[in-house]
């Protein structure tokens, strides 16, 4: 069972956060990546064919 490392909250004062993830088995050396991804916040803009 992974351990739970907390949550937190942030958000930048121009409002279009983009942030990377990555998850992995381990840290702060990993085995295995499970996933990579970004999240992008684009409220101004409706969803394209790349999201």
């Amino acid at each position: 069972m992974a351990r739970d490392r907390g949550h937190r909250g942030w958000w930048n004062r121009q409002d279009d956060p983009e942030i990377d993830l990555v998850g992995a088995d381990r840290e702060p050396v990993a085995r295995k990546v499970h996933f990579v991804g970004s999240v992008k916040w684009l409220e101004t803009k409706p969803f394209g064919r790349h999201e």
